[in-house]
């Protein structure tokens, strides 16, 4: 009898196992950071990045970057950008998602406070770029590179 039921319970088991559904998957790891698909997926539903072509590896890229430039901003002293600041930030989101922005950040598992924080970081990092290197784009991509190229990346 023992066997019969270790049969059966090792049965049970893989069928559990065979039903499971991937719920995220890693894209890119540097660092003690990585990008998953739900951070790509995230970031696309919520129009977190303008300009940005509409292809996972563009967001990956987008997010990479993101978080490389906000590591190393935490290094430089950078004032926190005023409330209304944010807010106007928070308004522009809005208007840039449409109608039903409050349930879109349900459905893409993010809060409000996350987000007016990922719109904070964003200010701050405007203001970095901008005293750091004066819109000089060829300079923040010769920068980048160097971040990438510190975290494995190409």
């Amino acid at each position: 009898m023992t066997i019969l039921k270790s049969v059966m319970i090792g049965l049970v088991l893989s069928a559990s196992l065979s039903a499971q559904q991937e719920l995220d998957r890693v894209l890119v790891r540097f660092g003690n950071d990585m990008v998953t698909q739900l951070d790509v997926r995230q970031a696309r539903m919520l129009k977190l990045f303008a300009g940005v072509a509409d292809s996972d590896q563009a967001y990956v890229d987008a997010l990479v970057n993101r978080r490389l430039m906000l590591a190393d901003l935490r290094r430089a002293s950078v004032a926190e950008p005023a409330p209304d600041a944010v807010e106007a930030k928070y308004r522009d989101w809005q208007a840039r998602v449409g109608p039903g922005a409050t349930d879109l950040l349900e459905q893409a598992g993010m809060t409000d406070a996350e987000l007016r924080g990922w719109l904070r970081d964003d200010l701050r990092l405007q203001t970095y770029l901008s005293e750091r290197f004066g819109g000089r784009d060829a300079e923040i991509d010769s920068w980048l590179s160097v971040l990438r190229q510190r975290a494995g990346l190409k």
